[in-house]
């Protein structure tokens, strides 16, 4: 193979790995800030649990593979939608720097027995065609371990 085949080959090879490593992404930044009165909850939570491995990343608002359905809320906030099933759960987060504009970020958080497992982000619009569909209420989150007495925002 001529050097300049070499080089080509050795180019594209290391474009494609670097395209499949971004790709895998081993956490998730909020592209908004969170909801003041979650951040008082978040301090509760953290005083009460020193040793959780996932605080730094809970303060940081980025979510990592690996946690928990309450890390997830602490960290983001409260989701737009929850779809709960057997051993799963599916939350969507609706994300816009303005309110006004369409599309937004749109991030679906998938759950497998209480770990958050992948996620998929794209802008769009979330649309729920049949009322009975639109899985839980995301207003009550008392369900979720951990939190203490407080009340939800």
């Amino acid at each position: 193979m001529p050097m300049f085949g070499r080089r080509l080959f050795l180019l594209l090879l290391l474009g494609a790995l670097l395209a499949i490593a971004g790709g895998c992404r081993r956490q998730l930044r909020a592209p908004v800030n969170v909801d003041p009165a979650v951040l008082e909850i978040r301090e509760q939570y953290a005083a009460m649990n020193p040793d959780d491995p996932f605080l730094d990343a809970i303060a940081e608002q980025k979510l990592r593979k690996g946690m928990s359905p309450t890390q997830v809320y602490l960290a983001w906030g409260r989701p737009v939608h929850r779809f709960k099933g057997e051993g799963q759960q599916k939350w969507i987060y609706e994300f816009s720097e303005d309110p006004n504009t369409q599309p937004k970020t749109i991030t679906h958080l998938f759950f497998e027995k209480e770990k958050l497992v992948r996620w998929k982000v794209n802008r769009g619009y979330v649309y729920f065609l049949d009322p009975e569909s639109a899985g839980d209420s995301a207003d009550d989150l008392r369900d979720l371990p951990g939190l203490g007495s407080s009340k939800q925002p």
